[in-house]
C-alpha cells in the first residue's frame, strides 16, 4: 500500500515534468497497466490522476469554503 502522501509527490513530480500534460500522461500510464491486467498500478495511477486535478485547479469547487 503507498501512502497518500507519495501519491501527492508522484503527481507534483509528473507536474513540474509534464505540465498541463500531466493528467493525460497519467491517464495513459493508467489504461496501460489495465490492459495488462495491473488492477492495483491502476488504482494508483488514479489517485495520482485525481491528485493532479486537485492540485490544478484554479477555483473551489461550488459550496467550498476558502481560508
Amino acid at each position: 500500500m503507498v501512502a497518500r502522501v507519495e501519491v501527492w509527490r508522484a503527481a507534483n513530480v509528473l507536474i513540474r515534468e509534464h505540465g498541463d500534460a500531466a493528467v493525460g500522461l497519467a491517464e495513459e500510464m493508467a489504461d496501460e497497466l489495465r490492459s495488462q491486467g495491473d488492477l492495483e498500478g491502476r488504482r494508483l495511477l488514479r489517485a495520482i490522476v485525481e491528485a493532479i486535478v486537485e492540485l490544478q485547479r484554479v477555483s473551489p469547487n461550488e459550496g467550498e469554503r476558502i481560508n
